[in-house]
């Protein structure tokens, strides 16, 4: 019985948690989550099926463009890497 107390204490803390987070579920954007989770999948989806250098470069590169992620290398990524004094920068 001395531990009925504590089992309470413990489903109330669970309660208020769950009711924090419900919260936060509610101002999600759903459509926007369901959207932003089709652009990822699809892109995966293609990388995943490509079986050729050039066209997963490609497919690399347009997922950096969409998603607005700057390429972290500057003009041909060749020329680039074949300069020892150039690093990538991932920002």
């Amino acid at each position: 019985l001395n531990a009925i107390p504590s089992e309470v204490s413990n489903y109330a803390m669970i309660a208020d948690a769950m009711e924090q987070f419900a919260a936060k579920l509610e101002k999600l954007d759903i459509a926007k989550f369901k959207a932003d989770t089709e652009r990822y999948s699809c892109v995966a989806s293609n990388i995943f099926n490509c079986d050729d250098e050039e066209k997963l470069n490609g497919l690399l590169v347009s997922a950096y463009k969409e998603f607005g992620i700057d390429i972290p290398w500057k003009g041909d990524f060749d020329s680039f890497m074949g300069d020892r004094s150039n690093r990538l920068v991932f920002g």
